[in-house]
């Protein structure tokens, strides 16, 4: 159906409330409020003002009509339509004579509202965006248009406002924001991992090309592992037992060998340090079976760990031939850190120089890297045929981790 407006102009009055935007939606509220409501203009005979009435009625938007008066008490709401109730909580006639301020409130922008009442002043219309809040207290993001009514001599006589509530689409656009800075923090953190991963490859492996590429795709491979995991981390934390357990399969190991013990509570590793405990972790676990105590049928492996309140004293771990005491099962309440023994036995003495190698990447990963990056605390000891590795790590992301 299509219907002529009091200017002369054709619109097309639409069925669907979705497909009412825009401007248009505008100039339907004007011709209605000033030819259906207050009887102003010149009506084209054929106008139906019913239909202009349901459509105002119909749409997503609000839609407020108020006195001219911008000086308090006004301007004071003489119509709002039924989208105003569903987004506001208020009631038609717990408004009606009240002013539009109602719905203001701390962390409405005083910068935005002084814009707009140097617009309205000037007889101009008004766009911006706004923080109002609902009758129960609850804060939205609106999308704001207010435009003046005039009269036939060109006075303004009342404003007419429509507001879209836009939360949703700024919590989205927040969140995009904050993964594209993310995404560029984390491709940067990778490269620079990729770097040195190739240049510490280089300096610990032989001579011959076949056993860099080896070792290089094997830290590869953890890397790959650990940034799969941090993409689905948000929506599934990984846990302390699952990321060793995944390590130990990818260099070949059972978990469930009689070789390995993995003890401790279910705790879920921060995100900000699984890149960099997944490295440490595959470098421990490698070195393990190229020759440490997974390299030879009498070696066992111990793996440990639980929760803190405090951050504990780590100092060089005593080797002895007697077991770890046992982890707490429980995590603790109000815990802040989390603490790992890893003890190998059994290990066989070391047959090169070679394997020597292996073990300073994986001391400087331990001893260096951890403790710069995310402030944890650490001790690697290798003598008498044991190896125990203590590390201390914070929960939170230190200022450096950060």
């Amino acid at each position: 159906m299509r219907v002529a407006g009091p200017h002369h102009r054709n619109a097309t009055v639409l069925a669907s409330t979705q497909r009412v935007t825009g401007c248009y939606r505008i100039e339907l509220a004007r011709e209605w409020a000033v030819d259906a409501t207050y009887g102003k203009g010149d009506r084209d005979p054929g106008l139906d003002l019913s239909l202009f009435r349901a459509a105002i009625e119909a749409i997503d938007d609000t839609v407020i009509v108020t006195s001219a008066d911008l000086d308090a008490p006004g301007p004071l709401i003489e119509y709002v339509n039924p989208a105003f109730s569903r987004m506001t909580g208020y009631a038609p006639e717990e408004v009606i004579g009240r002013s539009p301020r109602l719905l203001q409130g701390p962390a409405t922008d005083r910068s935005v509202l002084d814009r707009m009442r140097a617009d309205l002043e000037a007889g101009r219309t008004f766009y911006g965006e706004a923080i109002n809040y609902r009758k129960d207290g609850e804060p939205y993001v609106i999308d704001w248009l207010v435009m003046p009514i005039r009269d036939e001599a060109g006075r303004v006589t009342r404003w007419l406002s429509s507001q879209r509530d836009v939360t949703e689409r700024r919590r989205l656009e927040t969140r995009q924001d904050a993964l594209l800075t993310e995404l560029q923090h984390r491709t940067g953190n990778l490269m620079a991992t990729v770097t040195a991963i190739a240049q510490q490859t280089l300096a610990t492996s032989s001579v011959s090309f076949e056993s860099f590429r080896t070792r290089f795709s094997s830290r590869i491979g953890a890397l790959a592992r650990a940034q799969g995991m941090l993409s689905e981390a948000e929506r599934q934390p990984v846990r302390m037992a699952e990321l060793i357990s995944g390590e130990l399969r990818a260099c070949g190991h059972d978990p469930q060998s009689d070789q390995i013990e993995l003890d401790g509570p279910d705790v879920a590793i921060p995100e900000h340090a699984l890149q960099l405990l997944t490295l440490g972790l595959h470098e421990l676990i490698h070195n393990a079976g190229h020759d440490g105590a997974l390299a030879t049928p009498a070696g066992r492996l111990a793996v440990r760990w639980h929760l803190a309140g405090a951050p504990s004293v780590i100092t060089p771990p005593v080797i002895t031939t007697s077991a770890p005491r046992d982890a707490p099962r429980d995590p603790a309440a109000g815990a802040t850190h989390l603490m790992l023994d890893w003890h190998e036995h059994g290990v066989p003495p070391s047959p090169d120089d070679a394997s020597e190698a292996l073990r300073s990447y994986a001391r400087k990963l331990i001893e260096r890297a951890l403790p710069f990056t995310l402030g944890a605390r650490t001790s690697y000891e290798h003598r008498d045929g044991e190896i125990r590795c203590l590390l201390d790590l914070p929960l939170r992301p230190t200022p450096r981790a950060a």
